[in-house]
């Protein structure tokens, strides 16, 4: 996802311009892109008045009739700057480890820079750490990785529901034992830490006890 591209050239055909950016961004662009294509502020704020662009966040915009799947994601990551990634319930239901959350649930947004002001629509996590290696993509968006998002996850809901995630994630083999027992080294007393390495740790593992005793939809 090129959060930072943009079309260029001295004539720009505005439609042209947001829709080739809008169409490797699920339907998002922002205003600053469309500036740098060459796209003038009243073209901007004309289309906006027409209802061709739709406004998102603060300058950040979707476009087209059609709402795409990963729209709302693609906007919250957009409102909170370059460094941030999907993090949290978003993440997870990204990674298939828990159902998918209903259309109006907050979009979990992680990054490591302050961001001033609230973001409709975006629950927010600022952390003083999060490695490269704690970041991966899913369906081309910046995520944090399994493991990662098994420890975020941790302090959110409750030690069955984190059994369910962790078989899932086993089951379909996201994430190797290594891969969380090494987050769990690293942040030994972050919040969330104490109860996946219960879930970890339980006699027998966590994957046939969980998904026996209820089943998780695939969403």
């Amino acid at each position: 996802m090129g959060r930072a591209g943009g079309a260029t050239g001295p004539r720009t055909d505005p439609d042209r311009t947001i829709l080739a950016i809008a169409a490797r961004q699920h339907g998002v662009v922002s205003r600053s892109q469309l500036l740098r294509g060459g796209v003038p502020p009243h073209a901007i704020d004309y289309r906006l008045g027409m209802g061709r662009l739709r406004r998102l966040h603060r300058g950040v915009y979707g476009t087209g009739p059609v709402t795409p799947r990963y729209q709302r994601e693609v906007a919250a990551l957009f409102a909170c700057g370059d460094e941030a990634v999907l993090s949290h319930h978003t993440a997870s239901a990204l990674w298939g480890l828990t159902p998918v959350p209903p259309r109006n649930a907050p979009v979990d947004v992680t990054s490591t820079r302050h961001v001033r002001g609230p973001r409709q629509g975006v629950r927010f996590h600022r952390v003083c750490r999060l490695d490269r290696d704690e970041i991966d993509h899913r369906h081309g968006l910046p995520v944090t990785t399994p493991a990662r998002t098994l420890l975020d996850i941790g302090c959110c809901i409750d030690s069955v529901e984190l059994e369910r995630a962790l078989a899932r994630a086993e089951r379909s083999r996201v994430v190797m034992r290594d891969d969380v027992e090494a987050v769990l080294a690293r942040y030994p007393r972050r919040r969330g830490a104490m109860a996946l390495r219960v879930v970890l740790r339980a006699p027998g593992g966590p994957t046939l006890t969980a998904l026996r005793r209820k089943p998780v939809s695939s969403g």
